[in-house]
């Protein structure tokens, strides 16, 4: 099951300095279950990401669809 959901390309810069676009492509699906790993040089926005994914950060185009589920027990 889907947890997060990139529908349409993130955009994000810092409020002090607009010179850096921090994308997140559009399409991309994060489940649950899975492990992932993000990968960078220093600086190159790794932590960004995962704030914006934890909606920690507010963005400023784009769109993220957060899916809840509960397990259920037979």
């Amino acid at each position: 099951m889907k947890t997060i959901e990139i529908l349409k390309k993130v955009e994000f810069t810092y409020p002090k300095d607009d010179k850096y676009i921090y994308c997140i492509p559009g399409g991309i699906d994060i489940f649950s279950h899975k492990t992932y790993s993000i990968l960078g040089l220093s600086g190159s926005g790794k932590s960004t990401i995962l704030t914006l994914l934890a909606a920690l950060r507010r963005f400023r185009a784009g769109t993220i669809q957060y899916t809840a589920h509960r397990e259920r027990k037979s």
